[in-house]
């Protein structure tokens, strides 16, 4: 009896093991998103050597993958909940206004210029590199590719480890998660610090990701257009940027006065510095 009865507990907790285990299984099998926070180390400005840093983030799920900045997910995350107040907009500022949205190698790149919410697609192949040469970064084993992208080269390093075909901004491709990706004139670099598997949403709401007027929406325009523009709004002056930016009004402010800490009025006429971007858009025009 108590033979019988020891057999009985026993085939019970073996069914709660197996249930158990197939739950597991079935929950890691869900979760398969992976959220990757890069480290963005970049120079802003051409002439300036000092190294700024910015968190970005990859949301990669398997049809899709976004890349933005941490600001503008954490922005996301408020804004579909409520307008956002006036006073909250420099709290979500991030050095560039750009969200990345790929499925397979069609590319969406949203910006904003100016005030303007701008979207061009994209059919992007990238011709690696592999080259036969491994190190250690941030407890992953890595390997090298080279790659020439955009007026850019580029120098990865990505483990088979995780077999993610993704990485930052546009970067994908190889054989395994891009764990580091820097140019070889040492301008802009991505480093993955954090990564984590689970289940992870992308807002199909572009717009709060963005700091906006309500009643605003993405223009999709041509890719040489959107660099033409771009090209054109970066090397204006502060007053020349205000009067692009209020074009369309009839009345407005066009020009305006700033003072440094000290009292001292700032030339707002005067051209801007030149500024370092990941894509040698110059050359798209």
């Amino acid at each position: 009896m108590n033979y019988a009865k020891l057999m009985k507990n026993f085939i019970v907790f073996a069914v709660l093991i197996v249930s158990y285990s197939s739950f597991s299984q079935n929950r890691v099998a869900k979760q398969s998103d992976l959220k990757v926070v890069y480290e963005f180390n970049y120079k802003k400005f051409v002439e300036l050597d000092n190294v700024r840093t910015a968190n970005t983030i990859l949301i990669n799920k398997k049809d899709e993958a976004l890349f933005t900045f941490d600001k503008m997910i954490r922005l996301d995350s408020l804004q579909q909940f409520r307008p956002l107040e006036s006073n909250e907009a420099m709290l979500y500022r991030s050095p560039y206004f750009f969200l990345i949205k790929r499925k397979n190698k069609e590319i969406s790149h949203y910006e904003t210029i100016g005030n303007d919410l701008l979207k061009f697609s994209d059919t992007v192949g990238l011709n690696w590199n592999l080259v036969n040469e491994e190190k250690l970064i941030n407890t992953y084993r890595c390997k090298k590719a080279t790659l020439n992208f955009l007026g850019r080269n580029w120098i990865a390093w990505y483990t088979t480890k995780i077999p993610v075909s993704a990485g930052p901004y546009k970067f994908f491709g190889l054989p395994g998660l891009i764990i580091n990706i820097q140019d070889t004139e040492n301008i802009f670099e991505f480093t993955a610090v954090e990564i984590k598997k689970g289940t992870y949403g992308i807002d199909s709401n572009i717009k709060n990701y963005f700091v906006s007027e309500g009643g605003e929406k993405f223009y999709d325009i041509e890719k040489k257009e959107f660099f033409k523009i771009k090209t054109k709004y970066y090397e204006m002056s502060l007053n020349e940027r205000l009067k692009y930016m209020n074009r369309e009004k009839k009345e407005g402010i066009y020009s305006f006065d700033i003072k440094s800490t000290t009292g001292e009025k700032v030339r707002t006429n005067r051209k801007s510095k030149a500024r370092n971007f990941i894509e040698h858009y110059k050359d798209e025009k």
